[in-house]
């Protein structure tokens, strides 16, 4: 029998994306709602975490740290064309005025831009309708400003995209991952 290895690297991007997914799976079993979860937690905690739910902002931005931030860094050079792709995505959503731009800065690298957003807790969530994620560079001379608002209901679009790249990704390079 055959043992899969992988390398440090790909556990990087692995291990958050598990727990990712992990997240999405207790939040369609209702976890909030399971045995385990009343017993474990006091009557206040459990009346805090009960009224935010699994897809709260939270879960968002813990998807956003599994799926976008650690394998952006591992990937984007391995995955380029698959990030292009889902740049263009966002692109055409902000010329159709669905996602709103406001940046001094020239490139369309949207993914990178919020991923820096995510890595550096600068987003902020606007009255339960959208995310703004907020990348910006202060000091030398590319100071540059960076905000892209994104619809709640349509931030899942971007998420599954990179979902499916990291999985993507993985069963096209199984070979290298694979053991003796």
């Amino acid at each position: 029998m055959s043992s899969i290895k992988i390398t440090e690297e790909d556990n990087l991007i692995i291990q958050p994306f598990m727990i990712g997914n992990l997240l999405l799976e207790l939040k369609s079993k209702n976890f909030l709602n399971s045995k385990y979860f009343t017993e474990n937690f006091n009557s206040s905690l459990y009346e805090i975490l009960k009224s935010m739910t699994l897809d709260s902002q939270g879960l968002v931005i813990m998807l956003f740290y599994a799926f976008l931030v650690v394998p952006y860094e591992k990937l984007k050079t391995k995955a380029k064309l698959e990030y292009d792709y889902i740049n263009k995505k966002i692109d055409d959503a902000v010329k159709n005025r669905v996602f709103i731009l406001n940046s001094n800065y020239p490139d369309n690298n949207y993914l990178l831009h919020m991923r820096n957003s995510v890595a550096h807790v600068r987003f902020k969530f606007i009255s339960g309708t959208s995310l703004t994620f907020i990348d910006k560079k202060e000091k030398n001379k590319r100071k540059y400003s960076f905000e892209l608002t994104v619809p709640l209901f349509k931030l899942h679009l971007i998420l599954i995209d990179l979902q499916n790249l990291i999985i993507n990704y993985f069963n096209n390079n199984r070979e290298s991952v694979k053991g003796d």
